[in-house]
């Protein structure tokens, strides 16, 4: 975007710190320093992405001023056996953001639309709109890394339910981390306003002496570009609102480096958090009230549920004629949620305790992990003050182990209600709406919410760490989401 020989004035709110909050992204800084001239380095046989090689890009390569992005491959996964290998998560800290938006933004929940709404917002923006990068961070890891981690969030999730415990869910992940500072290339006059807002924002932890000494953009481009090529295909970016944000910005500076050309291997696939999580929640509930629009006969099952107890059972161990004269199955179409009619008599199915070392992570854990799952004093520790279940309270019945440790959390005892024919229901609507409250799908707003523990990640690196942790917490739907929804850069 703007080049160091024509750089017009500064926009004040392109240097305005900013908190991650629910709609707009969070981030801090950065500029452009003299290049190098080290030999190229050879990629696949080809001469890319030298410092001497960029130089003659820049200065060979006819590129209109402002060209508009323009779509060149498609926008998703064209064979649909083939999954994500690598989960790259992305995070910025930059000099400033953008001006606002108006109005809200419409949650993106295909490819298509994601790929179409980063082009649009791209060709949107003003050139002396864009702020600058002062840390880069990726922290990549494969598939098969991040899936053995999920189960083992999902583990501790049991646990801290099965004892009614309030702790953090983090769970170390092994990653290969790219993190680099970078020179945002600014005049004396932009330093001078970056220092200003930097000594007035905790949160802007870069300093001028921190950056003036780094490689730009451009510089750091072969290695950035390098450490996505070495990584398993094919690869998905995920940055927290990067729609918005972190893919707007890094379109900018590639295009005011003039190295948009190849600057991605192939199979690199984009997917922004923001959008990701949200749509995830809103799929949880429309799943809860689906369950009780279509079992209404929970009414029978509360009733004869106040003098027995509800047990849930695992529906691949109940066979035809097994426990009869206790428990009555009912089938449901979802795959993770059973019913069951308790009658009068109190005994109870032996249920083994499965394997700890197993890694499935839609195993059933024991009677009492069950039970413990939205237990009246698990809902006071997640909900704040809010009263013991009632018996009847489908919470009772609507438990499943397979459920990852966000879906639980979404789900409150209040947005169960009783209809005039005393039959259950859940306002999807109202739980939907405390889902808005803002702040609430920002990553510090997400992560305190289903990882729990200190958060104080305001760097770009400490993001990157949290993004993961909070995409484990969507347990094996997140994984899935991806392959269906990562996207195509616009160009």
């Amino acid at each position: 975007m703007a080049s160091c020989s024509k750089r017009a004035r500064v926009d004040e709110a392109a240097f305005d710190s900013f908190d991650e909050e629910d709609e707009q992204p969070s981030s801090s800084t950065r500029r452009d320093a003299p290049l190098a001239t080290t030999t190229a380095l050879e990629l696949d046989g080809t001469q890319r992405f030298s410092p001497t090689s960029m130089e003659a890009l820049r200065h060979t390569q006819a590129l209109d001023p402002e060209p508009e992005p323009v779509q060149h491959r498609p926008t998703h996964l064209t064979n649909g056996k083939r999954k994500i290998q690598t989960f790259v998560f992305f995070d910025l800290e930059t000099t400033g953001i953008f001006p606002s938006s108006s109005g809200q933004e419409v949650l993106i929940t295909t490819s298509e639309h994601a790929t179409a709404r980063l082009n649009n917002l791209i060709h949107e923006t003003k050139e002396n709109d864009y702020p600058r990068i002062t840390e880069f961070a990726m922290v990549a890891i494969d598939r098969e890394t991040l899936t053995k981690s999920l189960r083992k969030m999902h583990d501790i999730e049991i646990e801290l339910r099965t004892n009614d415990e309030d702790a953090t869910r983090f769970v170390y992940t092994p990653a290969n981390v790219h993190s680099r500072l970078i020179n945002p290339g600014l005049t004396s006059a932009e330093w001078e306003l970056y220092t200003k807002r930097q000594s007035r924002n905790s949160k802007m932890v870069l300093t001028k002496d921190d950056l003036e000494r780094q490689h730009t953009l451009l510089q750091e481009w072969i290695g950035i570009r390098l450490f996505l090529e070495n990584l398993p295909k094919p690869l998905c970016i995920i940055a927290h609102n990067g729609i918005w944000f972190d893919f707007r910005l890094l379109y900018g500076e590639l295009r005011r480096h003039n190295v948009l050309h190849d600057a991605f291997p192939d199979e690199v696939y984009f997917l922004d958090s923001w959008h990701t999580f949200k749509d995830l929640d809103q799929q949880s509930l429309a799943d809860v009230e689906h369950v009780l629009a279509e079992k209404n006969n929970l009414l029978s099952v509360a009733a004869a549920s106040r003098s027995a107890e509800a047990v849930i059972v695992n529906p691949q161990r109940t066979r035809p004629g097994d426990n009869a004269d206790i428990f009555e199955s009912v089938p449901i179409d979802q795959d993770d949620v059973l019913i069951i009619h308790p009658v009068a008599e109190t005994k109870k199915t032996p249920v083994k305790r499965p394997d700890s070392r197993s890694t499935d992570v839609h195993q059933s854990p024991s009677v009492a992990a069950r039970r413990a799952l939205f237990s009246p004093q698990k809902e006071r520790h997640h909900r704040g003050d809010v009263p013991p279940l009632r018996s009847d309270h489908p919470l009772n019945f609507l438990c499943s182990v397979k459920w990852p440790p966000a879906k639980h959390n979404c789900v409150r005892q209040q947005d169960f209600m009783q209809n005039q024919w005393a039959k259950w229901t859940f306002d999807r609507h109202r739980a939907a709406a405390a889902l808005r409250t803002p702040g609430t799908y920002g990553l510090e707003g997400l992560y305190k919410r289903n990882i729990g523990g200190h958060y104080n990640a305001h760097t770009a690196e400490a993001d990157c760490q949290a993004l993961a942790q909070v995409a484990m917490a969507y347990g094996v739907d997140f994984l899935t989401y991806a392959d269906r929804v990562a996207a195509r850069f616009p160009f």
